[in-house]
């Protein structure tokens, strides 16, 4: 809802650009514009942390501050946020957001965040801390119209919440995408047929061994004759703790002017684990169709299979929307 020209409310789940990192908040947003200066009140809950629905004990509130400029070759943005998360009543994280972006120069652009955590627990006593956390820094060049390079440096670090419970496995996971140097290339080779790479890399002290992935793909849109669009990649990962390669292609195709889509795919995937030679060799189908009936009215079905030696895992999603 908009007053005026300088206001704006938002009810509901949505992610504020100003505060990215955040994410997903179920509540009211509140922002008022002075200018290029810009001010913002948060409030609300974060997304279940188990399956991303509404959750009423995970609480959360903030504000920021968010300082804008642009003109017809270059713009820059900065914002600062505070935010206080709870769980259960009970302070879950508390810190400090900062967040940059900008066009250094025609073709250019920077984007760049940390965070510093304000509170942690040791001994099960509360303490203020002021500790930064968080750093990722990205580069993108435009080299031509159909050429684009980016590179990006991220260091950040695992985020404790002490009230809110995750899985060790979902640590690691994490981790391993992060704190690492990353380079990416994407080159449009003509109107319909695109090419891409990005590798990673990424050494420290904890870690045994280095840690290496490639990532290329390569999509080639509206085929003629069936006027579907397909891609086809390849994933190649060296690590500490697994070696391994994916496969996978995806074709995905329109109906009656987009009022149809539907989608199939396929992933092979192999991996070795060094610490006690397993071999882990899957095959992933992947299956979809979404239907929007009317403006307000769409439904979609997904369908996941994946086969190994040890059986056969099924996986269904549906969803029934109804806009207001």
């Amino acid at each position: 809802y908009e007053p005026d020209k300088t206001t704006c409310i938002v009810l509901g789940r949505s992610i504020n650009y100003k505060i990215s990192s955040v994410g997903a908040m179920d509540g009211i947003q509140f922002e008022k514009s002075y200018n290029s200066l810009s001010v913002g009140l948060v409030g609300g809950t974060r997304p279940d942390y188990k399956d991303y629905g509404f959750n009423t004990k995970l609480l959360q509130y903030g504000g920021y501050v968010s300082l804008s400029s642009k003109n017809e070759t270059s713009y820059t943005e900065s914002s600062i946020a505070f935010m206080e998360q709870m769980n259960n009543m009970k302070t879950d994280r508390r810190f400090l957001y900062f967040q940059h972006s900008n066009s250094l120069f025609k073709d250019l652009n920077f984007f760049g965040t940390f965070d510093i955590d304000l509170y942690k627990v040791q001994l099960f006593v509360p303490h203020n801390t002021f500790d930064l956390t968080s750093l990722y820094l990205s580069l993108r060049y435009r080299v031509t119209k159909k050429l684009s390079l980016t590179g990006s440096y991220d260091q950040r670090k695992s985020v404790l919440f002490y009230e809110t419970y995750k899985s060790l496995l979902d640590s690691v996971y994490q981790n391993e995408k992060r704190q690492s140097f990353r380079l990416q290339a994407s080159y449009r080779i003509t109107q319909n047929l695109s090419f891409g790479i990005e590798s990673g890399y990424r050494f420290q002290k904890s870690d045994v061994r280095k840690s290496k992935n490639l990532y290329g793909y390569l999509s080639y849109y509206q085929i003629p004759g069936i006027k579907a669009s397909l891609t086809i990649s390849g994933t190649y990962l060296e690590s500490a703790y697994m070696n391994g390669k994916v496969l996978g292609s995806d074709l995905t195709k329109d109906f009656f002017q987009g009022k149809i889509q539907v989608n199939i795919g396929y992933r092979y995937e192999n991996y070795s684990l060094p610490e006690n030679l397993t071999k882990i060799v899957q095959t992933i189908t992947e299956g979809g169709i979404y239907c929007q009936y009317t403006r307000k009215l769409s439904f979609a079905v997904n369908y996941e299979g994946t086969f190994d030696h040890n059986g056969r895992y099924n996986r269904f999603y549906v969803q029934l929307r109804r806009r207001f």
